[in-house]
């Protein structure tokens, strides 16, 4: 916006305009305009901001991602599409609304109408997004949701470091799930978070926690207030501080709960070593089938990483996911050593 002072700047192609040092303050440049429509967008359907988001649809590759954003209010479902690839791209999704004609409020795409099953099929034009909204209000769902729950952290064993409180949905309705805990015998719940988009799952820091047994609750609720719920037991390991963090950042983390992939800091792929021999491992559960990269990253930072032969700034270390199989990742805090292994 402002007059630059570096000469290589001002010899920069400016989007709308013509280079130079000089202020750039027009309101009716391409730039401007369109992140004015984006605002005026998100005012005029605030569930495009805030409401419940699950991922619908990923390429393998450049593509479309499309996701689904409900309104919390009216249960109304838009369909969110981007393609970063030259050509249009037709694509088939899910959604939680069969029979509903979805109409097109921002993008040169076409509407479309799902079908019994609640699939749709869109074109994505190319280099463009595409925000579809239903005509109709989700169905209120036919049973409550069916729950797992489960608390994940290394090879089992009592908590230590970040441990992983997950729950398995059965496939349904949408749902948010909330967990919640207590220690064993009392009868107030403490409640740890909500996620609203699968694989649903949350982290507590045991480090915050006084060492003992504890029940922990996953609660799912539907939109139209129908309620399933499981419970599990754990153990905080006595002196569970937080220790050193040691995490998995890699080109598959954006499907494991990171807002990106290549995160050192990103603790939804943290490892723990719940018995403090050393070895430190993260299961992942639920990746698409295809080949993926990591390395060790010690403290959340790029500073201290380790790849392939354990050696540090080495190399990215390669793994292969098939038909959904779980991958554990192991990393030895001796030899730096790393390794994915698959059942």
């Amino acid at each position: 916006m402002f007059t630059t002072r570096v000469e290589q700047y001002a010899e920069d192609a400016i989007i709308g305009g013509t280079p130079g040092a000089r202020d750039y303050y027009g309101t009716d440049v391409p730039v401007y305009q369109h992140i004015a429509a984006l605002t005026k967008l998100r005012a005029e359907h605030p569930a495009l901001a805030n409401g419940i988001q699950i991922e619908r649809f990923a390429a393998d590759g450049e593509g479309v991602y499309a996701f689904s954003r409900i309104d919390r209010e009216s249960n109304v479902e838009y369909l969110v599409a981007v393609n970063n690839a030259k050509d249009p791209q037709a694509v088939r999704v899910a959604t939680a609304t069969p029979g509903a004609a979805f109409a097109s409020v921002f993008g040169s795409g076409e509407g479309a109408t799902s079908g019994t099953d609640g699939s749709l099929e869109m074109t994505v034009p190319g280099r463009e997004a595409l925000v579809l909204k239903a005509g109709a209000a989700i169905p209120a769902a036919l049973h409550p949701p069916t729950v797992t729950a489960a608390v994940k952290a290394g090879n089992g064993g009592p908590l230590t470091g970040q441990a992983k409180l997950t729950a398995d949905v059965a496939p349904g309705a949408p749902v948010e799930v909330t967990f919640a805990g207590r220690p064993k015998g009392t009868g107030e719940w403490t409640v740890l978070g909500t996620d609203d988009n699968p694989a649903y799952g949350r982290y507590l820091d045991t480090s915050a926690v006084v060492p003992g047994d504890y029940e922990v609750v996953a609660v799912a609720r539907t939109l139209d207030g129908k309620v399933g719920y499981a419970s599990a037991s754990t153990t905080v390991a006595a002196g569970a501080e937080g220790g050193t963090q040691v995490t998995a950042p890699g080109s598959y983390q954006a499907k494991a709960g990171c807002s990106g992939d290549w995160q050192p800091d990103c603790t939804a792929t943290a490892l723990t070593d719940p018995d403090g021999d050393g070895t430190y491992t993260l299961e992942l559960t639920g990746l698409p089938a295809g080949d993926y990269e990591f390395k060790i990253a010690i403290g959340g930072t790029w500073d201290e990483n380790y790849g392939g032969d354990g050696k540090k700034d080495g190399t990215n270390i390669s793994f292969t996911v098939t038909d959904g199989q779980p991958v554990t990742i192991s990393y030895d805090e001796a030899t730096h050593r790393a390794a994915a292994a698959s059942p």
